[in-house]
């Protein structure tokens, strides 16, 4: 049963379950579907006696549309809905995983839709095999779930490697990750992330803040939470870390008090859209256009408002009474506009004639009484002008109001003649015009669209975050802690900057890169501005504590906003490090944006790196699962087990947090140091059974990488020795 909060109220609790067709794919000799179905048959007399606990199915669209497929969710097993054990088991049985899409966002919208007006403690538990395949953030929903007082715990089914995203977004939802790899280890997870409990054995691993991203916090100096053994449940003090995700752009610091950007969308309800098309009307394709494309609004710099003409049944069908029919049918607003956006969409019918020239004017009007720094206007129309307007004159009338206004146009379904006066509308807007023949056009067309009002949206000015200036050289390098960072000014071709870093032995530090806008440009006569065109880039570079570079493991990114590179510096010796931002090629922008992370990444206990020489070697248990990490400088582990007298044979197993990661084994006697087998070639994963001369007491097994010296592949790893079963 769920458990009383605070509130004397008990727990509601929403399950996600991914339904995506790679559920099909079997892991440890079952289907992962199999496994789940398993699991909720087990829970089919719990979810009749809790109505409090509910199921809900996401990753189920087959319709090789992205954008429907990526808004597929249906409720399983709803709250305070009349429930039989027999029942529930029977919709168990007809579950199936079809889904080309795992919109996992959506997937939580729809939950937390699910528990609203709900006054006690609530929790979404998302059970996936995968990640976020729909161009979403789940992570920054998650966090914002967290401030809302509703946790997310997720449990990832399959093999570890694969739910960095998981993780990330048990992190932001103040929930925990679990690790499943069978029946046993999903049952444990789910008792644990429910409350109960189980004779099952998981792998749940507690994110804390000191791995938080995109912006790191101060380390904690706690202990990262423990892996416990499969088989024991003995605790390890270590966490594996995942593989480097990419970096999302941090929210600009808004340094004016006006809104960076107001948006206008111009939607048109005419009678020409209740036309068929792919088999729906125009209307209801460009709703889900919409839907798809809007979340990108979302931001708290952006205004939106919306516009609609030709909607209004009461009216008589005529111009003289349809073509005043444009109104805003939607006020400015900056709080959760894709919502408001959809809803009002949802309410319009179409019905009348196509005033856009009288839509464009009152449109400005709205955007010349809105406080600023830019403004845009977004036509949609399937039609040209019907009402005798002239809208490509109102359009570049609209240039000359005062403000900054950009009029983009998304032609939607129309015939030569129309096309040429939408494209003539937004050239005189100063915009563009996208051209779209289906609903999928017309989706792909709103995504460029909302790009280009993010852009818009991001002035220069905003992109700084903690700026600083970092030092000439290595002698007068600038400390940092870990977080995100951008530089105080531009660097010219060649220049470097010089950072400080303090990391303790067996800590790795991450280091990324991001590009945020275009090339710099730095006039002779010290007047600065940024490049039309050429892409933006700068490079990370690492040095030892004796100044000395470390080559080939530097990062260098180049290209559009949002590209990215990352590096990575492997402490050793317990006396940190150096890097330097700059660029030998071109100058560097000044919001050229970088992160710094520091991660516990020693061997079976923080603090402790295994060492290349097997008579330094620290005792590696048998029977217990323990986590190491290996690449970079650190090219070598060894460990020693000591042996019960008479045994033949050990069970080895290895899994590496990067598939791809090659290495070998070396196994010896440890006390004759006879090698008694090697493993070479292995790539991420090695089961194997060594044999043992019955007077072995000790063995001594040294895991090498395998990489090229100049591929900078660094990985996390389990480790497990023990008897085979009798």
């Amino acid at each position: 049963m769920t458990s009383l909060g605070q509130t004397g109220l008990d727990q509601r609790t929403v399950i996600l379950f991914d339904r995506s067709a790679s559920m099909l794919q079997s892991h440890q000799g079952a289907r992962k579907i199999d496994l789940a179905k398993n699991l909720f048959q087990g829970m089919s007399e719990q979810f009749a006696l809790d109505p409090h606990m509910s199921l809900r199915f996401f990753a189920g669209g087959t319709s090789s549309n992205k954008m429907i497929d990526c808004q597929s969710s249906k409720i399983g097993l709803g709250v305070g809905a009349a429930r039989s054990a027999a029942g529930i088991s029977s919709m168990i049985d007809s579950i199936n995983a079809v889904g080309q899409q795992t919109p996992i966002t959506y997937a939580l919208e729809r939950a937390q839709q699910d528990m609203e007006g709900w006054l006690g403690p609530r929790k979404i538990i998302l059970i996936s095999d995968g990640q976020e395949t729909c161009q979403q953030d789940p992570e920054s929903l998650a966090e914002a779930f967290s401030g809302a007082g509703i946790t997310v715990d997720t449990i990832g089914i399959g093999p570890p490697g694969n739910f960095a995203q998981l993780g990330m977004i048990a992190l932001a939802g103040a929930g925990e990750f679990h690790l499943a790899e069978n029946l046993a280890a999903l049952q444990e997870a789910m008792a644990t992330a429910t409350g109960g409990s189980s004779t099952g054995a998981a792998l749940p691993i507690r994110v804390s803040n000191a791995t938080r991203q995109p912006q790191p916090a101060a380390r904690s100096k706690e202990l990262p939470a423990a892996l416990p053994d499969p088989a024991t449940s003995t605790k390890v003090p270590l966490i594996a870390l995942p593989p480097v995700a990419k970096m999302l752009l941090p929210e600009p610091q808004v340094t004016t008090n006006a809104p960076a950007l107001a948006v206008e969308i111009i939607f048109d309800a005419s009678g020409s859209m209740a036309a068929r098309l792919q088999g729906q009307t125009k209307l209801s394709l460009a709703r889900r256009a919409l839907a798809a494309a809007v979340p990108g609004l979302e931001n708290p710099s952006i205004l939106v408002g919306m516009r609609a003409y030709g909607f209004d049944q009461s009216l008589n069908k005529t111009p003289d009474a349809s073509c005043p029919n444009t109104e805003l049918v939607l006020p400015f607003t900056a709080n959760r506009q894709a919502t408001a956006i959809n809803r009002t969409a949802d309410a319009l019918s179409a019905y009348g004639y196509t005033p856009i020239a009288d839509s464009l004017t009152l449109a400005g009007h709205d955007l010349l009484a809105i406080d600023a720094q830019k403004h845009m206007i977004i036509l949609i129309s399937d039609g040209e002008e019907t009402c005798g307007g002239f809208p490509a004159a109102v359009a570049a009338n609209l240039r000359s109001l005062g403000i900054d206004l950009q009029t983009h146009v998304i032609g939607f379904d129309l015939d030569a003649t129309a096309q040429q006066q939408m494209q003539a509308i937004a050239s005189a807007g100063g915009g563009q015009y996208f051209d779209a023949a289906d609903g999928d056009e017309l989706g792909a067309s709103l995504m460029r669209v909302i790009d280009l009002a993010q852009e818009a949206a991001d002035p220069w000015d905003m992109r700084h975050i903690r700026p600083v200036s970092g030092g000439p050289n290595l002698e007068q390098a600038t400390e940092l802690t870990p977080g995100n960072y951008t530089l105080d000014r531009h660097l010219p071709k060649g220049e470097q900057r010089f950072f400080k870093v303090t990391t303790k032995l067996a800590q790795r530090a991450l280091l990324r890169g991001v590009i945020q806008s275009r090339k710099a440009i730095i006039g002779n006569n010290g007047a600065n501005s940024e490049s039309s065109v050429a892409h933006a880039g700068f490079e990370i570079r690492l040095f030892r504590p004796d100044g000395s570079e470390v080559k080939g493991h530097w990062a260098r990114v180049y290209g559009a906003r949002g590209e990215q590179a990352h590096t990575t510096y492997m402490d050793l010796s317990g006396e940190g490090f150096y890097f330097s931002v700059g660029n030998r090629y071109d100058t560097v922008n000044k919001d050229a944006l970088f992160g710094l992370q520091i991660d516990e990444a020693g061997d079976l206990q923080v603090g402790q790196d295994a060492p290349k020489r097997v008579e330094q070697a620290p005792n590696l248990p048998l029977d217990r699962l323990v986590v190491g990490h290996l690449g970079l400088a650190d090219r070598y582990d060894s460990y020693r087990s000591n042996i019960r007298a008479g045994a033949t044979e050990l069970q080895l197993k290895i899994r590496f947090t990067i598939a791809d990661f090659r290495y070998q084994v070396d196994i010896r006697d440890a006390n004759t140091n006879k090698r008694i087998t090697r493993l070479t070639q292995q790539t991420g994963a090695s089961d194997a059974i060594i044999p043992l001369n019955s007077a072995t007491t000790a063995v001594s097994l040294q895991i090498k990488d395998n990489n090229p010296s100049l591929n900078a592949v660094f990985s996390s790893y389990t480790l497990k020795l023990n008897y085979p079963p009798e």
